[in-house]
């Protein structure tokens, strides 16, 4: 599909959405079927996303065993208030307010002396 359409969305997951990155993750004829989508853009778009980007593909490059696409963004959008959920490490996680949570040292805070 992504051949003829020459567009792709990104879906950014709400850290609560494990459960969604899981399924996609697995092979799956439909992985969007039962899912609300919006398709406007003439890609799925998931409603559920706490944000988005619909991109043109501007690139391919090799990747091993898969390919790399970069694209252009022709559109977005984002729910203000919702953390992503994250992959790091091998695992599923959340991000979190490092100003509140070391005083406002900011990402370095661990390296302050």
């Amino acid at each position: 599909a992504l051949d003829r359409t020459r567009r792709f969305a990104v879906n950014v997951l709400a850290e609560d959405d494990e459960w969604v990155a899981r399924r996609f993750a697995r092979p799956r004829n439909d992985k969007f079927a039962g899912l609300d989508v919006d398709e406007a853009a003439g890609v799925p778009v998931l409603r559920r996303a706490i944000a988005h980007f619909v991109c043109d593909v501007q690139e391919r490059l090799p990747g091993g065993d898969h390919s790399i696409f970069i694209g252009a963004v022709r559109e977005c959008d984002c729910v203000e208030g919702k953390r992503p959920l994250v992959y790091f490490g091998s695992a599923f996680c959340a991000m979190r307010d490092f100003d509140a949570l070391y005083g406002g040292y900011g990402w370095d805070a661990s390296l302050a002396v």
